[in-house]
């Protein structure tokens, strides 16, 4: 087991089994985080904190963030004095306009490949908290599975799959298991035991989907052609997985996909969707949301003639029977398309509205009535949105695909990606433009679907997640090596009134880009996962393959 240095800003903390970590440039004494204080841990601080404000004290208790620094949680408004008063000692100091983040842990994983600042390629890396928000657990590109606690940084759980990519993860609501989904020639999806560390049960999507040879095995990226848990959401006690087998025997593309919803102690299947047999489509993510799921199933190809299987289609299940409820088929937008292709565009809010992007720059806002009887729900269109569809830029038709969806309340949201030329123009050259709507998050009324703001990103956007009141969005590569690598977060307070400058939290910069990214479900922590890429040069590189712990 390798070594695992976590540095809390300005101080090398403690060190357990998973890997090492960078130091990071000390703070302030004090810092104001979204919802409190953040101060070093002493003697006298850990007895607690006086907050003096317009007369008034309140006593504040402490909570431990990474080992030595301590959390007050605190309503502070911006602009207005706090005296803060521990062991006799008093200090005034005035809240800042916006909240900064403090770092809780930074963990150096396993060493892996670098993607290219040209062609992409960076490493899958996964991330999930658990319910409470107080664990993540992590899958990684070599193999690991990990499980952090997410006040302290540390490590609690480690377990290593040879062979295998840890495409997905998930932990229990009640964190007692964590769960782990393969990319591998089984394509195990595995539950294990987070206090003991026994694998409890596991089951092969092989058997059903198939497996299959790399044309190519000593390609990088041949895995990609192995049976894989593409999506993964706990539920209640369950887990619900999204088996995905996209491969080309002989050449010719061929598609497998199903839904299974496990009992998460024991493994028991509980159902499958498709009830008979797989679809013979890409199940390429769903959401869950109460009684609800939605997905997405679509396959890159044109369909062959006289083939009736659902084709760029959103379906409604009964999260709890998995039966279909309801189908939406999108359209190509010709003639710029054969398809309508999603990616990972999908996502309910938690009252059961429904966001949906595609490929080809399009977005389009459901109303589900969740909270009717399963066989009252309907897939009802309340918003349709040409986003970044294609345009002419000097005769090549440039469009941004949207790829990315998040919800959180009554709120949804649709990202846009970079540079990208619609699949008509053939083999003419691509422009040096982005389209005006790419790299850009779009908020929308769940109910209405009423378009409510909108932020561009400063480069390729990659990865939305949603807590309560807050949105992150994360930047991953350029489509160009001439765009400027700002790579980091962008984090937003969604409650927050006025022009969307004003929901804006922090960005926090990290010198590669960003593989992965999870928002807790309470808002209050943010985790991703930076990788390394080669310069133009293809020779010299940034950032490194770690996790970024943030409150």
């Amino acid at each position: 087991m390798r070594v695992l240095s976590v540095v809390i800003p300005g101080l090398l903390a403690f060190a357990l089994g998973c890997g090492s970590s960078d130091e990071v440039k000390p703070e302030r004494a004090v810092v104001f985080v979204r919802g409190g204080f953040v101060l070093p841990a002493d003697a006298d601080r850990e007895g607690g904190l006086t907050v003096a404000v317009d007369g008034t004290d309140v006593e504040l208790t402490a909570r431990r963030l990474g080992t030595d620094r301590l959390l007050f949680e605190y309503p502070w408004q911006p602009g207005r004095d706090y005296v803060l008063v521990s062991g006799g000692a008093r200090q005034t100091l005035t809240a800042p306009v916006r909240p900064e983040a403090v770092s809780v842990a930074v963990v150096e994983l396993e060493k892996v490949h670098a993607g290219s600042v040209v062609s992409g390629g960076e490493p899958d890396a996964s991330v999930a908290f658990s319910a409470d928000g107080s664990r993540l657990a992590l899958g990684t590109f070599g193999g690991y599975l990990r499980v952090f606690d997410t006040r302290t940084g540390m490590c609690v759980f480690e377990r290593r799959f040879p062979g295998a990519v840890v495409k997905r993860v998930a932990i229990s609501h009640d964190n007692t298991r964590v769960y782990a989904g393969e990319m591998s020639y089984d394509g195990f999806v595995s539950a294990f035991d987070l206090a003991t560390g026994r694998r409890l049960w596991r089951f092969r999507l092989a058997d059903e989907l198939e497996t299959s040879e790399p044309a190519k095995p000593d390609d990088l990226f041949a895995i990609y052609a192995y049976p894989q848990v593409y999506c993964m959401h706990a539920v209640s006690d369950d887990v619900v997985v999204d088996g995905m087998h996209s491969w080309k025997p002989g050449g010719k593309p061929r598609h497998l996909s199903r839904l299974y919803r496990f009992d998460g102690k024991t493994g028991r299947l509980r159902w499958r969707f498709p009830r008979d047999k797989p679809l013979e489509r890409n199940i390429v993510w769903f959401d869950v949301s109460g009684p609800t799921l939605a997905l997405a199933a679509h396959q890159w190809e044109k369909p062959r003639p006289g083939d009736t299987v659902p084709q760029n289609a959103v379906m409604l299940l009964d999260a709890d029977s998995g039966a279909l409820i309801d189908t939406h088929i999108f359209k190509p937008l010709e003639p710029f398309f054969t398809t309508a292709p999603m990616w990972y565009g999908l996502a309910l809010n938690d009252v059961g509205h429904l966001a949906v992007g595609l490929m080809d720059g399009r977005g389009a806002v459901f109303h589900t009535r969740a909270d009717a009887p399963a066989a009252a729900r309907k897939l009802k269109p309340v918003g349709a949105f040409d986003l970044a569809t294609p345009i002419e830029v000097s005769g090549v038709p440039i469009y941004a695909g949207a790829g990315w969806a998040a919800g959180d309340g009554s709120l949804l949201y649709i990202m846009t990606d970079g540079r990208l030329t619609a699949p008509s123009a053939g083999g003419r050259k691509a422009v040096g433009a982005d389209h005006p709507a790419a790299n850009t998050v779009f908020a929308f009324d769940g109910r209405t679907g009423k378009r409510l703001w909108q932020w561009k990103l400063t480069t390729t956007a990659q990865f939305l997640a949603a807590g309560r009141n807050v949105l992150a969005a994360s930047t991953q590569q350029s489509f160009s090596p001439d765009d400027p690598m700002d790579y980091g977060v962008t984090v937003f307070d969604t409650a927050a009134e006025g022009a969307p400058v004003e929901k804006l939290l922090y960005r926090y910069h990290t010198a590669g880009p960003i593989v992965a990214l999870a928002v807790s479900p309470d808002g209050k922590t943010l985790a991703a996962v930076e990788a390394a890429v080669r310069l133009a040069d293809d020779i010299n590189t940034v950032g490194k393959y770690r996790l970024h712990i943030l409150h």
